[in-house]
C-alpha cells in the first residue's frame, strides 16, 4: 500500500481540501457582507424606515429565503440542543443587526462596518485565550495587533459632516453589534456540526427577525414604510446577498476554521464596504483610515495562514496519536 493509499493520508487530504473550501467560503462571505451596509442604507432611504426595521427586514428576508431553498428537502426534527442554538443565534443576530444599522445611520457605512467587524476578532481571540480553547502565540499576537492598530486608525480618523456626539453613539452601537457577532461566532464554532449551516441560518435568522417585528410596530415603523420598486430591490438584495448567502457560508466555514481566524477573515467585509461606500455613496476616508485598511488586509492574510497552520497541527497530533496507538 502506498502512502497516498493509507487511510491517515486520505483523511489528511480530505481535511485539507475541506479547510481550503471553507477558507474560500469565508472569503466569499466577507465580500458579500460588504454590500450589507450599502443595501441597508438604500432601503432606509427609499422605504423611509428605521434602523430596527431594516434589521428586521434583513433577518426575516434572509431567513425565509434560506428556508424556501430548504423546503424541497426532507424536513428534520430539531433536538433540544439545536433549538437552543437556533434561539441564541436569532437573539444575537437581532442585537447585532440592530446595533450595526444604528451605527450606519449615525456615522456612515464604511466606518460602521469597519468598527463592527474589526473589533470582533479581538473579542473572540481574548475569550478563546482566557477559556483555554487556544494558546497565546506570536502569530496570534501579530494578527490581533494588526487588527487593533487598524481599528484604532479607523476610529480616530476625522469624518466630515459627522458630529462628535453622533460619532460617539455610533461607535458604541457598532461595538455592541461587534460583541453580539463575536458571541454568535463562538457558540456556533463550539456547536460545530450539531445542525446544518443553512438550517441554522434560515431558522435562526427568521426567529431573530420575528423578535424585532414587535419593536418595529411599537416604534411606528410599519405605518411609515414606503413600498416602491427601489425599496423592494434594496430589500431583496439585502436579504439575499449579505444575509442568506453570506451567513450560510460563514457558519459552514466555522466547522473547520478556528473562531478567531474566521472572525479576522470577516474583516474582508469593511474593505469591500469602503470601496462600495466610496464608489456608490461618495463617502471618503482619510489617509489614516486607508492605512488602517492596509493593516486589516495584512491581518486577513495572517488569519488565513493561521487557519491552515492550526489544521496541520491538529493533523500532526492525530497522526502521532495514531502511531502510538498502533505500536
Amino acid at each position: 500500500m502506498s502512502d497516498l493509499d493509507h487511510p491517515s493520508c486520505a483523511a489528511r487530504a480530505t481535511s485539507g481540501a475541506t479547510t481550503n473550501l471553507n477558507l474560500s467560503a469565508m472569503i466569499i462571505a466577507g465580500i458579500a457582507w460588504g454590500s450589507g451596509g450599502l443595501f441597508g442604507s438604500l432601503l432606509a432611504a427609499h422605504a423611509h424606515v428605521s434602523a430596527v426595521a431594516v434589521a428586521a427586514c434583513r433577518l426575516l428576508g434572509g431567513g425565509l429565503i434560506v428556508l424556501a431553498g430548504l423546503a424541497i428537502r426532507r424536513p428534520r426534527r430539531e433536538t433540544n440542543g439545536s433549538r437552543r442554538l437556533i434561539c441564541a443565534v436569532g437573539g444575537l443576530a437581532a442585537l447585532f443587526q440592530t446595533g450595526y444599522f444604528v451605527a450606519v445611520i449615525l456615522i456612515n457605512v464604511s466606518l460602521a462596518t469597519l468598527i463592527t467587524i474589526a473589533a470582533a476578532p479581538v473579542l473572540v481571540g481574548l475569550v478563546e485565550i482566557v477559556t483555554g480553547r487556544r494558546r497565546f502565540s506570536l502569530r496570534l499576537a501579530v494578527i490581533l495587533t494588526l487588527t487593533i492598530a487598524g481599528l484604532g486608525l479607523l476610529i480616530g480618523s476625522p469624518i466630515a459632516g459627522v458630529a462628535p456626539a453622533a460619532l460617539a453613539l455610533g461607535t458604541i452601537a457598532a461595538l455592541l453589534s461587534s460583541a453580539s457577532f463575536a458571541t454568535m461566532t463562538l457558540i456556533v464554532a463550539r456547536a460545530r456540526s450539531s445542525i446544518a449551516p443553512a438550517r441554522l441560518t434560515g431558522l435562526g435568522f427568521t426567529f431573530g427577525g420575528l423578535l424585532l417585528v414587535p419593536v418595529v410596530a411599537v416604534t411606528g415603523g410599519i405605518d411609515s414604510i414606503m413600498i416602491n420598486p427601489s425599496s423592494i430591490a434594496a430589500a431583496v438584495a439585502l436579504a439575499l446577498i449579505p444575509t442568506a448567502l453570506a451567513y450560510s457560508l460563514y457558519f459552514r466555514a466555522l466547522a473547520t476554521i478556528p473562531a478567531t481566524s474566521a472572525s479576522v477573515l470577516a474583516v474582508i467585509e469593511p474593505l469591500t464596504a469602503a470601496v462600495l461606500g466610496r464608489v456608490v455613496l461618495g463617502e471618503r476616508l482619510a489617509l489614516p483610515a486607508l492605512a488602517g485598511g492596509a493593516f486589516l488586509l495584512a491581518a486577513i492574510v495572517g488569519a488565513a495562514q493561521d487557519a491552515v497552520a492550526t489544521r496541520r497541527a491538529a493533523e500532526h497530533r492525530q497522526s502521532t496519536t495514531g502511531s502510538v496507538d498502533g505500536r
